[in-house]
């Protein structure tokens, strides 16, 4: 009986090692290949088919080499290409770096007349738009089914997670499935975050967060609804179709989704301060009496940058909220390990330096986040994004924020035709081709041109392909270039003219004869190749023929 499983064909496969003699590949050298597919019944017999069929083997023959000088391949076989969103809804993957073209490509989900979801995929590229496919209707996120083109598989997969784009390698909540290789944030510039998340033993002991983790635990940010660091949610719903005004005694807006947002520092903002009364400052540790205490202003701004968003993408300015843990006034998170309980309310609603009623009473009573209250508690607030940063120290010394830094906060697209009416769900991302006959590269490649096998050894069986042919190569060449060989008297030998369209194929391969058509004898040979307006490279050959 065969090895193996029915997992359906792959579409590509990486060999990066010989193992038959357990050796890295060597270049110029030629390697076979056994292609089979086979079926296999278990039930077959003498009198029907028999159990195992198995097709003819097609041998491929494979010689490993460089690509060609002046060629600058910018991704390696397998990358996947982030897009401009960060749950991997769309996954291109590279199968052929070569392939690549400089282009930017859109991914547009929708349905058909069948109302069956599909997405139809555009590439531009040099100016002009190209349908590549459209309306498919394969979301099974497997290669084995992914539509490929430009040397990229388009992979899509179904995407059912909501909220912030969770960390990779999360290992604290082990049973939620993890749909991103990347954190769901940005910080511009990069790598100069000033913050950090709150610590994580300090979560699980804190009652405030009563034992509950951030939906990004590099960012401390979460949505705030049932099973985040809030058991109970606002009136913003991550699977909503679309942002509406409440009615009746409550009009903030109410719906959803959750929309990409992008905080500002450096640009001062009015907020909405939530405190603890000083007369039970100390003793309120969970936080539930935190009642509206007055207009605060804070060091940034809060913008909803999301092309899904009623602006189709133009920044939408958000109203903010807080909670002044320790009633000084401020906005001031700390190196503590819980950041001095600063959490940062981003709210759904247009900002407005006029205060709005809602966020500071209702009824003859203060809003207060802190209770459970669906009048005047956390429910009765359109609160997107719940923050608890916590600040970076070094020496004891906290990190701060230079004015433009910005923090881009991505949530998940939920996988359908309309995530808000009139705005379908895209994925676009660029890619940076693969650039050809680049002359600065080729002159920087000349001087890795070699000859081998160097010395030639025509005694050994090593130095012969399959058909019983000698040969040398030269390496690393460009796609055009003149090889000229000559005797150490100078007298010319060969001539090899190489016009290669195959950025693939940096060799050339000498049959060991003149330009007669006879072997040459042994002995020592120089090697000039002239490589045009690149340069030239020279080169000493030594050969020992067995026979003449």
């Amino acid at each position: 009986m065969q090895k193996g499983s029915d997992n359906g064909i792959s579409r590509f496969i990486e060999l990066n090692k010989d193992t038959i003699s357990n050796r890295n590949f060597i270049n110029g050298t030629e390697y076979k290949f056994a292609v089979t597919a086979y079926y296999y019944d278990p039930s077959g017999g003498p009198y029907t088919l028999p159990k195992v069929l198995e097709s003819p083997k097609l041998i491929l023959k494979v010689i490993p080499q460089n690509i060609s000088s002046g060629t600058q391949i910018n991704y390696s076989l397998g990358d996947t290409i982030l897009t401009d969103q960060k749950d991997l809804g769309v996954m291109p993957v590279i199968i052929d770096p070569v392939e690549l073209l400089n282009a930017t490509y859109t991914s547009v989900f929708g349905t058909g007349s069948n109302n069956i979801l599909n997405w139809t995929l555009t590439r531009n590229y040099n100016g002009s738009s190209t349908v590549l496919y459209q309306n498919t209707e394969d979301f099974s996120g497997t290669q084995d089914t992914a539509k490929s083109s430009d040397g990229l598989f388009f992979i899509h997969q179904i995407i059912r997670d909501s909220g912030i784009v969770r960390d990779p390698y999360d290992n604290f909540n082990l049973n939620v499935r993890k749909t991103s290789i990347q954190k769901g944030w940005t910080y511009e510039p990069e790598g100069k975050e000033w913050f950090t998340a709150p610590d994580t033993n300090a979560i699980k002991t804190a009652k405030i967060i009563t034992n509950r983790q951030f939906n990004s635990r590099s960012l401390g940010m979460s949505f705030p609804t049932q099973g985040s660091f809030n058991n109970f949610r606002s009136r913003i719903h991550a699977n909503g179709n679309v942002l509406s005004p409440g009615s009746g005694t409550f009009t903030l807006l109410t719906g959803g989704p959750l929309r990409k947002i992008r905080i500002v520092f450096g640009e001062t903002s009015r907020a909405y301060r939530y405190a603890p009364p000083v007369n039970v400052l100390l003793t309120d540790t969970n936080l539930t009496n935190i009642p509206f205490a007055g207009i605060a202003e804070v060091p940034f701004s809060v913008y909803a940058a999301d092309e899904l968003d009623s602006t189709g993408g133009n920044h939408r300015r958000l109203n903010i909220g807080f909670v002044d843990a320790d009633a000084n006034g401020l906005w001031d998170p700390d190196d503590s390990p819980l950041g001095k309980y600063q959490f940062t309310y981003i709210f759904a609603s247009d900002y407005s330096e006029t205060p709005e009623q809602q966020y500071m009473s209702r009824s003859g009573q203060n809003i207060n986040p802190g209770l459970l209250s669906p009048a005047f508690g956390f429910p009765s607030l359109d609160i997107m994004y719940a923050w608890l940063p916590r600040v970076k120290s070094i020496n004891g010394v906290l990190k701060t924020w230079s004015k433009g830094d910005a923090l881009t906060v991505f949530p998940y697209r939920i996988t359908r035709a309309d995530f808000v009416p009139g705005y379908p769900v895209k994925y676009s991302w660029t890619i940076n081709g693969t650039t050809f006959n680049n002359n600065d590269l080729a002159k920087d490649g000349i001087n890795n041109i070699k000859a081998f096998p160097n010395p030639y050894y025509g005694f050994s069986q090593l130095e012969y392909n399959d058909a019983g042919e000698k040969f040398i190569y030269f390496s690393h060449l460009p796609s055009v270039c003149t090889i000229y060989i000559y005797s150490l008297d100078g007298t010319p030998v060969k001539k090899i003219e190489r016009n290669s369209n195959d950025p693939k194929n940096s060799l050339e391969k000498w049959n060991l004869q003149n330009n007669d058509g006879k072997f040459v004898a042994s002995g020592m040979y120089v090697v000039y190749i002239d490589c045009k307006s690149a340069g030239a490279k020279t080169l000493k050959l030594a050969v020992f023929q067995n026979k003449f």
